[in-house]
């Protein structure tokens, strides 16, 4: 499955967030990276349906426009947004359960199972959500979004909150489910991406400012790893 985004545009006003972005997604895990306001949320949330790009904008499906498509398109997509959308006074089963009904799936429990189980939370499925810590809410966050086996995957800082060890086990989902589907995955946490990622897609002000793989990008740049590229194109730290 081929996801292609041709001159994608969005600006609020006088202020542009995306513009003119092009590209083409098959399978494999790709990261974007770049510093706040570069527009890597906007393009995730346009991707995702959650917002409207700028007419004159395409977005396609296997050559199919998502505008035609409706909510054909947006069954084949998973997301986990930047900000928790959990409602504290569910608990994770029943939060699971609420996201299967609006999503249109039948006969998940099996799958929520073992969903929950995988992000460490099976024993805390009876549990309110209002509860959880921060890390927990974004593992529960991140089993939502692969709940259906989308053929999409749209992760927004899903790492936010989570200690090491948490991180490998979500690199080891993702590169599994990455093997026959697309991971779209924007991360501060360059060690989350750079040895994982099949492309990195370097955002500047709404742009591509360059992409390829980890090991080209810094051949191209002449950089020893990810973290000094990103320093060498933006000069600052604290936004990897």
């Amino acid at each position: 499955m081929t996801l292609e985004l041709k001159n994608v545009s969005k600006h609020y006003k006088k202020k542009s967030a995306l513009n003119g972005f092009t590209y083409s997604f098959s399978s494999g895990i790709y990261a974007l990276l770049g510093p706040n306001g570069a527009g890597k949320s906007t393009l995730m949330n346009i991707i995702a349906g959650v917002i409207d790009a700028d007419k004159g904008s395409g977005i396609f499906l296997d050559g199919k426009s998502i505008d035609i498509l409706g909510d054909e398109y947006r069954s084949h997509i998973g997301f986990m947004p930047q900000k928790s959308a959990l409602m504290d006074s569910f608990s994770a089963l029943r939060f699971m359960k609420y996201i299967s009904g609006l999503k249109g799936l039948k006969n998940t429990d099996s799958e929520i199972g073992e969903l929950l189980r995988k992000v460490e939370l099976f024993d805390n499925r009876n549990e309110k959500c209002g509860g959880f810590s921060g890390g927990m809410k974004q593992r529960l966050m991140l089993a939502q979004a692969m709940l259906g086996s989308p053929d999409i995957l749209i992760l927004d800082e899903p790492t936010a909150g989570l200690d090491p060890r948490q991180r490998v086990i979500f690199r080891n989902m993702v590169r599994g489910y990455s093997e026959s589907k697309t991971v779209i995955v924007s991360t501060h946490i360059v060690s989350d991406i750079e040895a994982q990622a099949d492309c990195i897609i370097i955002m500047q002000s709404g742009k591509i400012a360059a992409s390829g793989s980890n090991s080209a990008l810094l051949t191209q740049y002449g950089c020893s790893e990810l973290e000094e590229l990103y320093m060498k194109l933006f000069g600052e730290k604290d936004d990897i």
